[in-house]
């Protein structure tokens, strides 16, 4: 595993890796684990390494030197008269090669380097885009997991609610219409935890699938999902978008495309074959020296081409790297904005509403049992709690899930504020 694949994989586990990894279960997953398995089971970082193997085949190709040529000609035999047979034949035997000039050797293992280093930058992509993706998947099931948890204590309290009227129609205070609400509302409690365990199901083999597993061998995951941060300024990340990983693709290209122009510039010098050897003529009987020399005529007209389609591909780079930069602030500052929204929406839930809610729920019950309140009071209230639970569980899912795609884009961790505003890193 290189670095960056290290830190990639610290970006998103800074804000909700549980800190206690070492006391997990072997039943619970932590995204270090699920990180692993899938840096080891995905098929995608094979394809990589072939690409890389067959580049340096390229390499070895493109660091040849011209090859010598050895040639053998035979002239003026089996003619007819005096040239009948091999008694006025020539024969030339020659030792040429072919002479590059313009450095043309470095220039094409240059480009070959370069398409190295830019299958290096799309896989620090891949590699990011896979991390994320495996921690977006872990929050779904811890998602899934929360609102599972949420809705079978809503069985326990429809339950007890369910005994309380059943005291109530025994002691002649509540009508028996009541116990046909209260069993409706437990089945249907329990008909969404049902729900609730197939959607929990369903994530957990989606997370599995990533390293290719049809089976998962965990049964939840430990993460501080109600663990939801403010962050720093998006600007942060915004000014250091030219370090990204998305952006250093457009730099590997544009450093590939500088080499490409640089051996169509390397072309406009023809190269020159030379060559010697010995000539014997048999009607003579006499042996003689022979030399070659050739050199291709208008050369740097057949290379303009070449020049005008690498200065072509090498502004257009900079134009689509200008472009995706435009693209990606615009992008970032959106999803901040609705990270916002959502941690906002969390926090209000959590300190504010809900504790109001459980209150008022409380009170509703020990009204009810008062007889102050019939049953469509505690229904209510108790519903009402129940949907803001549930949009507490959304509220965090959606900050997590932001705050991924946000470092997926960026490729840095999105500091939360208590740190970025100390300094550390």
């Amino acid at each position: 595993m290189n670095a960056r694949i290290f830190l990639a994989g610290l970006l998103v586990a800074v804000a909700i890796a549980d800190p206690r990894l070492a006391a997990a279960q072997d039943s619970q997953l932590v995204l270090r684990d699920a990180i692993a398995r899938v840096l080891e089971n995905n098929p995608n970082f094979r394809v990589y390494r072939l690409r890389r193997q067959a580049l340096e085949g390229e390499l070895q190709t493109a660091k040849l030197d011209p090859a010598w040529q050895l040639n053998a000609e035979v002239e003026n035999f089996w003619g007819s008269g005096d040239l009948n047979g091999f008694n006025g034949s020539e024969w030339t035997l020659t030792l040429g090669r072919v002479v590059e000039r313009g450095d043309k050797r470095e220039a094409r293992t240059g480009v070959v380097r370069h398409r190295q280093a830019l299958i290096d930058a799309e896989q620090q992509v891949f590699e990011l885009d896979l991390l994320s993706e495996a921690a977006a998947r872990l929050i779904a099931v811890a998602s899934e997991q929360a609102r599972l948890e949420i809705l079978q204590r809503s069985v326990e309290l429809a339950i007890s609610v369910l005994d309380e009227v059943n005291n109530r129609i025994a002691a002649g205070r509540s009508h028996v219409a009541e116990r046909s609400r209260a069993s409706a509302a437990l089945a249907e409690a329990e008909l969404a935890v049902e729900s609730a365990e197939f959607a929990m199901e369903s994530a957990r083999f989606n997370l599995a699938s990533l390293w290719g597993s049809t089976e998962p061998t965990f049964s939840n995951v430990s993460v501080n999902f109600l663990q939801v941060e403010s962050v720093g300024s998006v600007q942060d990340l915004i000014d250091a978008l030219e370090q990204s990983p998305v952006i250093a693709i457009f730099t590997s290209e544009a450093r590939l495309r500088e080499a490409e122009l640089s051996l169509a510039r390397a072309q406009q010098l023809a190269d020159f074959s030379i060559g010697g050897g010995i000539r014997h003529a048999a009607e003579i009987n006499d042996t003689a020296f022979v030399a070659e020399f050739s050199l291709p005529l208008q050369s740097r007209q057949r290379a303009r081409g070449a020049m005008t389609t690498a200065q072509a591909n090498l502004l257009r780079i900079d134009s689509e790297e200008a472009a995706a930069l435009q693209k990606l602030r615009g992008r970032l500052l959106a999803l901040d904005q609705q990270r916002q929204g959502a941690v906002n929406r969390f926090q209000s839930l959590q300190s504010n509403i809900i504790p109001q809610l459980q209150q008022a729920y409380e009170q509703t019950r020990q009204a009810y049992n008062s007889g102050l309140y019939d049953y469509l009071e505690l229904g209510a209230a108790q519903r009402e709690l129940l949907e803001a639970e549930l949009e507490l569980v959304a509220a965090a899912t959606q900050a997590h899930q932001l705050r991924i795609e946000i470092e997926r884009l960026s490729g840095q961790n999105y500091q939360p504020v208590s740190r970025a505003t100390g300094g550390n890193q």
